[in-house]
């Protein structure tokens, strides 16, 4: 592993699960939610495998400290224009090299918006799209179903 950011590859799936793994269970707002690996694992593989899908991982001594995946999506109103999105965008550091690299990304495959969101509730997180050149659309709700038996 080097300093840096770059794209994942099938050699970096289980780092990336056990780093996803860690921040589930200490940091995320769904830790309610049980972790399953296999199905973290499967996410990874296709987002690593699938075109038009991307993850990238930020390295620093040698250590995962940030992974961002996305994808490119058509609009539903119109199949021959694109946006791209994020399905995760974690990072302990290096969250806008992470942020430039999938720009880039977007770009390179002519994308005419990106739109990411924030659910974890954090304002860091607000504050770096913004500063990233990011407008503020609108927020994110959710609701809680209680489906233990």
């Amino acid at each position: 592993m080097k300093n840096g950011t770059r794209i994942a590859t099938q050699n970096d799936v289980t780092t990336i699960v056990e780093f996803l793994r860690n921040y589930h269970e200490n940091g995320s707002n769904l830790a309610d939610i049980p972790f399953d690996k296999q199905s973290m694992r499967h996410a990874v593989e296709y987002y690593i495998t699938f075109p038009k899908h991307v993850c990238f991982i930020y390295e620093k001594n040698e250590q995962l400290r940030g992974v961002i995946m996305g994808s490119i999506e058509p609009f539903m109103f119109n199949e021959k224009r694109k946006w791209a999105t994020d399905l995760l965008n974690v990072a302990q550091e290096g969250g806008p090299w992470l942020l430039r690299r999938f720009f880039e990304w977007a770009k390179s495959h002519r994308v005419d918006r990106i739109f990411m969101g924030v659910s974890t509730g954090n304002d860091r997180s607000n504050q770096l799209y913004e500063a990233m050149g990011m407008e503020r659309l609108g927020g994110m709700y959710g609701l809680t179903f209680n489906t233990e038996a």
